[in-house]
């Protein structure tokens, strides 16, 4: 076979020039996007904003505090459960997984830990940056990190569901536990303290 034969025909190569054309633009877009969302406000985002917000967040959403890091004063830990509805029809409660135990033991010794780890620590932030007092959620970013973190609880929660069984809903808790704070400054109360989150319908899309 010669050389001439294995060219590829003017079908193939204009099928090709369209997906690289498409790629290029998809790719082009996607970089326009992100860098109207990290402009200072101008006429695009004022008239687009909710469009381009709801692309970036929370699946792309950017975080600075490498540059400017913020010392934490308390740790955190995410506990979740879920009510399954088994083959027979009937209801249950699983018991509260801790999420945030099950990362930090994924993250010690892990040359290459997971990024699904760092995911779920983002997609929680900022799931209770968009909640009211009460635990609803604010807008258009609070929708949509509630689906988020939703999907992604419910895939952690997997192991506490039986054979057969379906998630129904699933509720979050927050426990909080403030730093000591050291021996010549003084001293706070370090005890924990724990916030419940309302249930929420795990068939959002």
């Amino acid at each position: 076979m010669g050389a001439a034969d294995a060219e590829p025909g003017p079908l193939a190569r204009s099928l090709v020039a369209a997906v690289a054309a498409v790629v290029a633009v998809a790719v082009l877009a996607h970089l326009a996007v992100l860098l109207v969302f990290n402009a200072p406000r101008n006429a695009i985002s004022a008239r687009h904003g909710d469009t381009i917000n709801a692309y970036v967040h929370p699946e792309l959403s950017q975080n600075w505090k490498v540059f400017a890091p913020n010392p934490m004063r308390r740790n955190l830990d995410l506990l979740g459960r879920a009510e399954v509805r088994g083959p027979d029809g009937a209801v249950t409660t699983t018991r509260w997984r801790d999420l945030t135990a099950e990362d930090l033991d994924a993250l010690r010794g892990s040359v290459f830990p997971s990024v699904s780890v760092e995911q779920f620590r983002q997609a929680w932030t900022d799931f209770i940056a968009h909640r009211t007092s009460e635990g609803a959620p604010l807008g258009v970013r609070g929708d949509v990190s509630e689906r988020l973190i939703t999907r992604l609880a419910v895939r952690r929660l997997a192991p506490e569901v039986p054979g057969g069984g379906r998630v129904v809903r699933i509720q979050l808790r927050e426990v909080s536990r403030p730093l000591a704070p050291p021996a010549w400054q003084p001293q706070r109360n370090t005890a924990p303290t724990h916030r419940d989150f309302p249930w929420i319908e795990a068939g959002r899309p």
